[in-house]
């Protein structure tokens, strides 16, 4: 069959022409069913007739039609007509990226911004299976609203979806070129594509690391004037370094490009999204910085000098690399607008307190879905509830360029049907103007509607385009039982209360009767998930199986709403804190990102992910971008410096603590994990001191006295004031250093502390307790590393070296790196001490080498000054240790 203008294939009639390319002619079509015009792929009827050819045009198809991410052209229909097979997509305009590089290349933050949707786009293929394997910048087209689309999955391979590590050994589909059995297009493909190899995601990463070299340097980096040359090239020569072509090209950035080009796949990023964040990170304000730091995972430990500050799973930690934007001017014009929904004030009576706060959170949470908007969290905007503050003072505090604030008016009827008023008022920052505002006064039943009303017209009256996924989701109608819907509300109220378990449980009690009521209310399902997994992590109830209705509540709401944000994040920490399962839950914490961007508890949930997974600067990005979402939440500013130690972002730790102190100065932990840091990060034993002190002279401190109590303890170590260190440990009153990460005994610190003092005979006497107690420990628990490690350092203070060697070899053995990174390496740091105990030297120092290689927990200046490595000071290689180059900033 001939296409040309006029033709009508099936309900679309030609226009007009638009392209042709390997895969087929592309024409403007008029579907008059629906008044649009779409674009359609013809495969000519002689090609048709070639099997293989047939066969990946129907792969595209499927490929593209498995997915729905506005990165990726939205496929609407597939036919045929007189043997011709179509495809029907979505009409762009715009222009393809090759067609934008003909005019020369593309400004840094452009490039940038371009290369993160790319990647945005592939992490959905992949989560889906699908390699696109050809990524260049002819299947690349810019909108001419911005935006970037990915085309022609002609040659993607659809796979079952599976994990990441099963792809790579998936079967690769070939094609004959003149130079052999490769796929791809040269000058953009992999080292394995060119090589015929199989492939998985990361021959895609390569792919658009060329492409963001071309957007940067204006040309391919291993393109040369024959076919074999470039071959040669991509197989064995490095690419170009970007310095130089743009001074706006920052170290970060060029770190980006090269890891992307790897040789190796294995060094490249292990996932499109990763990818995204180091992306994100490298065009921050901290982008100008060294290259992330090298990836062997930290830990910490009791008296070898790193502080015992690792938080359980439920409280995983933050990096805040944006810490200080709130002392920042609101963001440039050019960035996307950033707006805080105020605490609506409840003009009711005060027992409907709590629907005004739901009525401002289902209107952040809309908001939040819009993806060329910014906004601040529910738990930062109440902390401005009554504050007193100008509309100025908040846009300085938190960098927004919008308040919405407004109030509620629930009114109770007896007999008649119950009414709502809301009014909503948006006032622009800069100028302290009110530039919209409303009345809305419908009956209770409206309340849904109401709430997407005054969302679209925030976003429309801050001129912010919808994308007509927005604009649907603006309006999709959570539960249409009323009293299902109240008792949600309860239960969120219920729920950010805080960890107390009289609060837990009754938002569990509410929200399980709101599913009851509604068992298709998918929100309430989630946050029976949410608040399950909170009553097994916190509190370790064993009345129920709270992990069994956690998966329960999570895997139905996902059935049964896939759109929603919310049941992914649930989804997403049942897998990461339930089940330990990293890919699983990073997938879902994804999808709910690509759902509602500024959702900061998914990408909480990723960085802590990331984090167990020994990714330190990956972890740091993705927890940079929950604070600023969220600045002044205080369970993500109360542990975010631990991953900004981890990452080396030092300075980032100090802010942060800082930050918490300023938030509430009643607060013990904070000072002394800040105190602690002064040693890490600059051996300031006085400064640590200082601060130590400081929190002396504040009364009735709250929160975590325990981390206040173990700094001291360090810091009394490391002057060598071993009476007060033995004093310290006397006025306790747990009976172990416990947590996830460790199982210390205070026996077992006090023999320690003994002998570094010279007191054998107290040691002696200390270390048998302990080993008496460690051993009922491992009977009742053999599979708990920490025991056995702990178990190590006691058998090794009595002199038992072969046993010790067995119980530290069996703690790094039973929590491999693979399983959990940072507490791999704790008990690397554990087998450390007792090798430097029992002589073997040379073992200890390799030990100690790999944790300052990793993490930055582990520090010289923390070997310098702890007397747990005294044994070790005598030999050149563990002096070597203590001129390492400068550990972060």
């Amino acid at each position: 069959m001939t296409v040309r203008v006029g033709t009508r294939l099936g309900p679309y009639e030609i226009v007009a022409p638009v392209g042709a390319g390997g895969m087929g002619e592309v024409f403007r079509a008029r579907d008059d069913r629906l008044g649009r015009d779409v674009a359609i792929k013809v495969l000519p009827a002689g090609l048709a007739s070639d099997p293989e050819r047939l066969r990946r045009f129907e792969q595209e198809a499927r490929a593209v039609a498995a997915l729905n991410h506005p990165n990726i052209l939205a496929i609407y229909d597939v036919g045929a007509a007189e043997g011709a097979p179509y495809i029907v997509t979505e009409l762009l305009e715009g222009s393809s990226l090759l067609d934008r590089l003909g005019a020369g290349r593309l400004p840094v933050r452009r490039a940038v911004e371009v290369a993160t949707e790319i990647a945005e786009g592939l992490a959905a293929a992949h989560d889906k299976g699908i390699v696109h394997r050809d990524i260049k910048p002819a299947n690349v087209f810019l909108t001419s609203d911005g935006h970037v689309k990915i085309l022609d999955f002609g040659v993607a391979k659809l796979a079952p979806r599976r994990a990441l590590a099963e792809l790579a050994s998936a079967t690769t589909a070939v094609e004959a070129t003149e130079a052999g059995t490769v796929l791809g297009t040269m000058g953009y493909m992999s080292p394995e594509q060119v090589r015929g190899q199989t492939v998985d995601q990361r021959a895609d990463i390569f792919s658009l690391g060329c492409v963001l070299h071309e957007m940067i340097a204006g040309k391919p980096p291993f393109r040369r004037d024959s076919v074999a040359d470039t071959m040669s090239a991509i197989l064995t020569n490095d690419p170009p370094e970007l310095a130089g072509t743009d001074p706006a090209v920052s170290t970060a950035l060029q770190h980006v490009v090269r890891r992307c080009l790897e040789k190796e796949a294995s060094r490249r990023f292990s996932s499109a999204r990763d990818l995204a964040f180091a992306l994100s990170e490298a065009s921050g304000p901290a982008a100008t910085g060294a290259p992330p730091p090298r990836r062997p995972a930290a830990g910490r430990q009791r008296l070898l000098g790193v502080a015992a500050v690792v938080a359980v799973a439920a409280l995983a930690v933050a990096a805040v690399l944006g810490l200080h934007r709130g002392s920042r001017a609101p963001a440039p014009t050019a960035a996307p607008p950033r707006i805080v929904v105020l605490p609506f004030e409840n003009l009711g009576s005060p027992e409907d307190a709590y629907f005004a706060a739901g009525m401002t959170d289902e209107i952040t949470s809309r908001l939040a879905s819009v993806k060329g908007l910014g906004v601040i969290s529910r738990t930062t905007a109440f902390e401005y509830n009554h504050a007193g503050k100008t509309t100025k003072q908040i846009g300085a505090d938190l960098g927004v360029s919008y308040v919405l604030e407004g109030s509620v008016r629930w009114e109770h009827a007896p007999g008649h049907e119950n009414r709502v008023r809301i009014t909503p008022q948006l006032v622009r920052v800069a100028d302290d103007t009110d530039i919209w505002s409303d009345r809305y006064d419908r009956t209770l039943a409206d309340v849904f509607a109401i709430q997407s009303e005054v969302a679209e017209s925030t976003v429309r009256a801050m001129g912010v385009a919808l994308a007509p996924r927005e604009k649907a989701a603006f309006k999709l109608v959570a539960t249409n039982d009323l009293a299902a819907y109240d008792l949600y509300l309860r239960g969120q109220e219920h729920a950010i209360h805080g960890d107390a378990r009289s609060d837990i449980e009754a938002a569990l009690a509410k929200f399980r009767a709101a599913a009851a009521r509604d068992p298709n209310f998918a929100l309430a399902l989630a946050g029976v998930a949410r608040n399950s997994l909170r009553m097994r992590f916190i509190y370790g109830d064993p009345s129920r199986d709270w992990l069994a209705d956690a998966r329960a509540a999570a895997m139905k709401a996902v059935a049964l709403r896939p759109d929603l944000s919310e049941t992914h994040d649930a989804l997403g920490w049942y897998f990461y804190q339930g089940l330990g399962d990293y890919e699983q839950a990073l997938h879902e914490f994804g999808v709910a990102m690509s759902i509602q961007p500024s959702n900061s508890d998914a990408l909480f949930g990723t960085g802590a992910v990331l984090h167990r997974q020994g990714r330190w600067a990956e972890s740091a990005a993705a927890m940079g971008q929950a604070v600023e979402i969220d600045p002044k939440n205080p369970t993500l500013l109360g542990n975010c410096a631990i991953f900004c130690v981890d990452a080396r972002r030092y300075q980032d730790a100090n802010r942060a603590f800082e930050a918490m102190i300023a938030l509430n100065p009643r607060l013990g932990g904070p000072y002394g994990r800040l105190a602690w840091l002064q040693v890490q990060w600059h051996g300031d034993l006085a400064g640590a001191e200082a601060i130590l002190g400081r929190a002396a002279k504040l009364p009735d401190l709250s929160d975590d006295q325990a981390a206040l109590a173990d700094a001291r303890l360090w810091v009394a170590l490391c002057r060598r004031d071993f009476r007060a260190a033995l004093q310290q440990l006397d006025a306790e009153t747990r009976p172990a250093l416990a947590s996830q990460a460790e199982y210390a005994p205070i026996p077992l610190l006090h023999g320690e502390v003994e002998r570094m003092a010279g007191q054998p005979e107290l040691a002696r006497r200390s270390f048998e307790i302990a080993r008496l107690q460690l051993l009922a420990k491992v009977a009742a628990s053999p599979g708990d590393e920490r025991y056995h490690s702990a178990l190590a350092i006691a058998y090794a203070g009595l002199g038992e070296n072969d046993r010790a060697a067995r119980e530290a070899d069996e703690g790094v053995t039973l929590m491999p790196s693979s399983r959990d990174a940072v507490l791999a390496l704790l008990r690397l740091q554990d087998r450390a001490l007792v090798l430097a105990w029992t002589g073997r030297q040379g073992e200890a120092i390799d030990a100690l080498r790999s944790a300052l290689a990793g993490s930055g927990e582990m520090t010289a200046h923390v070997l310098r000054l702890a007397p747990a490595w005294d044994g070790l000071r005598a030999d050149p290689r563990f002096q070597a240790l203590l001129v390492e180059p400068a550990e972060g900033h």
